[in-house]
């Protein structure tokens, strides 16, 4: 990590997030950037669902979902915790973490997840949120929603990642 500003372009002009009281002051993002605040230099903690796809049907045999997934954290810090909820986070099951063994603090690459998840009663025919939240190795954990981290350009979004489905079963079919 540098003390220093990158001189970059894409540092200087593109990888900045810009306060909302400054947009609003000016309403010219890029003059007001510049000048007050540092390019975007670490990752923070983020979850993300593969499998299923954000609004297919899934076919569930004995009322459970296996969801897919992988996980990342900026600044060498690891993932230690994934947790999947299909309940708006009443209940939390942790996911199975596919790493390679790294250095602590030389954390970079991704984790790979995946957990089954028992659906609540009543959800053949319904429509599902799954929701998925990771934990970084400095505990920093992914917020609900994006209330205090949003920003114009939507850099460094991290809040839950949510994937809606349809839940049928065979006998449906």
């Amino acid at each position: 990590m540098c003390r220093f500003k990158n001189s970059s372009w894409a540092s200087q002009s593109v990888y900045l997030v810009c306060h909302v009281f400054a947009v609003l002051r000016y309403m010219k993002l890029f003059e007001c950037v510049h000048v007050q605040v540092m390019s975007i230099q670490e990752y923070p903690v983020q979850a993300a669902i593969c499998s299923p796809v954000d609004g297919s049907t899934v076919d569930v045999e004995d009322g459970a979902v296996t969801v897919h997934g992988y996980a990342l954290s900026g600044g060498g810090r690891g993932i230690q915790r994934v947790d999947v909820t299909v309940d708006g986070g009443r209940t939390w099951h942790a996911a199975n973490l596919q790493m390679d063994p790294q250095q602590y603090g030389h954390q970079w690459a991704w984790t790979i997840w995946d957990v089954t998840v028992p659906l609540p009663a009543m959800t053949t025919g319904q429509r599902v949120e799954i929701a998925a939240k990771a934990t970084d190795t400095s505990n920093n954990t992914q917020p609900e929603t994006d209330v205090g981290i949003w920003n114009m350009r939507g850099l460094l979004e991290n809040k839950w990642h949510r994937v809606y489905v349809s839940i049928v079963t065979q006998s449906d079919q």
